[in-house]
């Protein structure tokens, strides 16, 4: 056999061998993502129903434990990426920052061109502004190319305040969560059959949960207290308790595992195709983890509820910058390349002022041509954040 002919194949080697790898690490990024989805949801479900044994409101729950758990997937992505250190701390950044943009970009887009989405007063009056401000307060925290553990802890100080300001301000907002904690829980409410309205029937259906789990309650915290009571409901109580810690412990478990998959193959993948980290975090992982708002805001417009699937992006979006950058940034000082005070804070700015621009004016409704104007801007991000990158950046 002549040389040329044996580097030839050794070569042809080389390049399956390497494009094996590939494949392999994006079935390894796609695991990752269904771990992270399932892992939040067996850790959301333990929480919520460790809460509830222990007497918290239902509200709360939903404030807290169940708005968590929606953000557990970025959360977890980006505390892991950061904690490696190195160019994969920017996924973490990108994560947040990617993940903002496509919430009111693509989701609100896609939504909107599926039905015109009517955008409560409300809404426009309290939250909106509060996540321009926040995110106005984000961008200056990151302009100097890091945020530092105070500015987190800041940013989470941010998240307890807004928690309590929701949770005494508005009455709308705490039924809202009310009814997520009871999904988690086990009081999934259902469409009825005779009036075929799924907002009528989810009314009543969590109205006659939260009675029963009410109950629930109180039987729990008289069997409890009362050492009396025989030994088979004690026991009962202590297997349920069981059963809920060990969720919460495999879901954090199945979260840990699924989001360092994630981290190593999307690094993986960036390399092979010649684009930052930070690149993929802006674009692949902020998709990966937006899809569940997706899922929710197309399920919301379904059943004709589309005027929470503006509040629910608005409260992701929040919970991204104040829980996401406020805990990982107060772990560790958060890494934030100067190259994205040229393209990707502005971007973020925009696509957090326009929908309000848009809806400012009587009937407060984002309609198709609004949406596809949100989607055209998305997709011309994404494109350009590429075509910048091969370009080696605008700044």
């Amino acid at each position: 056999m002549r040389p040329d002919e044996t580097n030839s194949r050794a070569a042809a080697r080389s390049v399956v061998s390497y494009m094996n790898s590939l494949v392999f690490n994006i079935l390894l990024f796609l695991v990752g993502f269904a771990l992270l989805t399932g892992g939040a949801d067996f850790l959301v479900r333990g929480a919520s129903r460790l809460a509830v044994r222990l007497n918290i409101p239902l509200v709360v729950i939903g404030l807290t434990v169940v708005a968590f758990g929606t953000s557990l997937p970025e959360l977890v992505v980006s505390l892991i990426a950061n904690l490696q250190g190195g160019t994969k701390a920017n996924l973490a950044i990108g994560n947040v920052v990617g993940s903002n943009i496509a919430n009111l970009a693509l989701i609100l887009g896609v939504v909107a061109v599926l039905r015109p989405l009517p955008v409560d007063r409300q809404l426009i009056q309290r939250e909106y502004p509060l996540m321009i401000g926040v995110s106005l307060l984000f961008t200056l925290m990151a302009w100097d190319g890091r945020v530092v553990r105070w500015e987190g802890v800041l940013l989470f100080l941010g998240l307890l305040g807004f928690i309590y300001w929701s949770y005494v301000g508005s009455r709308s907002l705490a039924e809202e969560k009310e009814s997520e904690a009871l999904e988690y829980i086990g009081g999934e409410a259902e469409v009825g059959p005779s009036t075929g309205d799924p907002t009528d029937a989810a009314g009543g259906e969590a109205e006659g949960s939260e009675d029963e789990l009410t109950q629930s309650q109180e039987r729990i915290a008289r069997a409890a207290r009362n050492p009396l009571l025989p030994a088979a409901i004690s026991g009962l109580f202590r297997s349920l308790l069981l059963r809920d810690i060990g969720m919460v412990v495999i879901g954090i478990s199945i979260l840990v595992f699924g989001a360092d998959l994630l981290v190593d193959s999307a690094t993986f993948i960036a390399r092979h195709f010649g684009v930052s980290e930070l690149v993929i975090g802006l674009s692949l992982v902020a998709l990966g983890t937006s899809l569940p708002e997706l899922a929710a805001s197309v399920v919301a417009i379904l059943y004709r509820r589309g005027d929470i699937a503006l509040g629910n992006l608005v409260g992701s979006n929040l919970f991204n910058m104040l829980a996401i950058v406020g805990i990982t940034a107060g772990v560790r000082p958060l890494p934030a390349p100067l190259t994205m005070r040229c393209v990707d804070f502005p971007a973020m700015l925009l696509v957090a002022v326009l929908p309000l621009l848009l809806v400012l004016r009587s009937p407060h409704q984002v309609s198709r041509w609004k949406g596809a104007v949100m989607l055209t801007l998305y997709c011309a991000y994404t494109i350009g954040i590429f075509v910048i990158e091969q370009g080696n950046g605008v700044c």
